[in-house]
């Protein structure tokens, strides 16, 4: 995820982080920062002669700051308890329902490894998404969007696996 944003006294400065590896690159002004460490950078900012150097704390999850000369910089705020709950919903919904053989007759959907992989990259992916919009009624929709979409792939899946057990026997 990549934001751009302007500091008084930096200017503009751009945060990368690739959701999937966790990479991460700053710019300051349009200038690449030097990788130090995988949480620590450095280059000259506003025209110094010594190198500046900007540590990364935390993550996309947890919320992303910057330490530039003991100056502390919020890119990404911690996630709130409401879109940690709904980023769960889909994971839970399918942990429910795909151990339980009442549910499961009515409305198969596959469970275990192969339904708690496919619920989990959902919900990792419905976090993505949730950083990127600030409106409440627009965070909803992706949840109700994304647990839709997550429960149609479940049942596509379990409805697979229940016809080709009955064509077999």
């Amino acid at each position: 995820m990549k934001k751009i944003f302007s500091h008084s006294k930096y200017g503009n400065i751009t945060y990368n982080e690739t959701f999937w590896l966790g990479k991460k690159s700053i710019s300051v002004k349009g200038r690449q920062l030097n990788k130090i460490d995988k949480v620590t950078f450095s280059g000259k900012l506003n025209g110094s002669e010594e190198d500046v150097y900007v540590t990364v704390k935390g993550n996309i999850l947890k919320g992303v700051k910057l330490n530039i000369d003991n100056e502390e910089i919020e890119i990404y705020p911690k996630l709130k308890p409401y879109e940690i709950i709904m980023a769960l919903i889909p994971f839970i919904l399918i942990l429910i329902w795909g151990n339980s053989n009442a549910l499961c007759s009515l409305v198969p959907v596959v469970g275990g490894m192969i339904g708690g992989g496919i619920s989990g990259l959902f919900s990792a992916l419905m976090v993505v998404f949730l950083r990127k919009v600030d409106k409440l009624y627009l965070k909803i929709a992706i949840c109700v969007v994304i647990t839709l979409i997550t429960f149609l792939i479940c049942f596509l899946i379990g409805l697979g696996i229940v016809v080709s057990m009955q064509s077999s026997s």
